[in-house]
């Protein structure tokens, strides 16, 4: 039994059907183990917790491997977790946060089952192993993303994530397109949309709803995401969008990512200096954007117009930034 005590700590209480039977361990032992709930607990099929109780996620993430077998790499939410992705601002776009994916050898047979979601794939990639203990092998970053904005809800979903990997330096837009080229064409919609958004500079899924609503009209492309500077060189502001020939900036105003008071604070000293500058503003809301595209449409084409009609005020821009200056990483959007 000491044999079995070391492999199952070596495996943070876990142990596989195949490990019992070559101690010498019957499989109806374990089954009865697992059947009674007081001793052993069957977390997946030949996958049991000697302990009893329920996993943690780290325990969960090792049975996954042991269930799935030689060469299995952890992959998309649960990998990014151990890159350091701080997943704050993306709760929403997770979804099933619980589950483990995981990539296995094309030949290998595995079947996706309780809380592992299994992939067969002929690209293993180059795991790196994290400094948990056990190590776990996890995905590249971006591959990582890839893989989880193939089962995200929505194209706004796979925004914010893909956004948030770039923007805090966790990956960059060529390693995406990179894993893309090995990524499966069903599935890649949301990652290729996302790609194309953040290669323009739009930070958020409201921002890229806002694209696609512009697109629709005459107007040219805003810049998106630029720092706006005086003519003498201070900061302005990073207006979302800015229609650089008439200087008009338009700003996505969430409540979600303007709750607390230094953000609502930020915001109204960022409006005061398009006021002294002499720059026209329009602020919108994701739910107008989404619920409202008409009247927003109409708004924006008619700030434009607006804004023609005086003279440009004396402002230039930078060129594009991937990190906004106004905040720090893991914390939500400002913009």
């Amino acid at each position: 039994m000491s044999l079995l005590l070391e492999v199952a700590q070596a495996q943070v209480g876990l142990i596989t059907a195949a490990q019992l039977a070559e101690i010498g361990i019957a499989r109806s032992t374990a089954s009865y183990r697992s059947r009674i709930g007081r001793m052993w607990t069957r977390v997946l099929p030949g996958v049991h917790l000697t302990h009893g109780g329920e996993p943690d996620r780290l325990q969960r993430e090792v049975a996954a491997l042991l269930y799935c077998g030689d060469r299995a790499v952890i992959t998309g939410i649960a990998a990014l977790r151990h890159h350091g992705l701080n997943l704050t601002s993306t709760n929403d776009a997770v979804g099933d946060a619980d589950i483990v994916q995981v990539l296995i050898p094309h030949g290998n047979r595995r079947l996706s089952t309780s809380f592992v979601r299994v992939e067969r794939t002929r690209d293993i990639p180059v795991a790196t192993r994290t400094a948990t203990y056990p190590p776990i092998p996890i995905s590249p970053a971006a591959r990582a993303v890839g893989d989880a904005c193939r089962h995200l809800r929505n194209a706004g979903d796979a925004q914010t994530l893909v956004s948030e990997a770039i923007r805090f330096g966790y990956t960059s837009i060529g390693d995406l397109e990179a894993a893309l080229r090995f990524a499966p064409r069903q599935g890649s919609a949301f990652l290729r949309s996302s790609i194309e958004h953040a290669r323009a500079g739009v930070w958020s899924a409201p921002e890229s709803e806002l694209r696609t609503l512009i697109a629709t009209t005459d107007l040219p492309e805003p810049l998106w995401n630029r720092q706006l500077r005086s003519g003498s060189g201070r900061l302005i502001a990073i207006p979302d969008a800015w229609f650089d020939e008439v200087g008009l900036a338009v700003e996505v105003d969430s409540r979600r990512h303007h709750a607390g008071a230094d953000d609502w604070d930020r915001t109204l000293a960022r409006q005061a200096s398009y006021a002294r500058t002499g720059v026209m503003s329009l602020q919108l809301s994701p739910r107008q954007i989404r619920q409202e595209p008409e009247l927003v449409i109409v708004s924006i084409v008619e700030a434009h117009q607006a804004a023609a009609r005086i003279p440009r005020p004396d402002v230039q821009i930078s060129e594009p930034v991937i990190s906004d200056p106004m905040t720090s990483p893991g914390m939500p959007w400002a913009g």
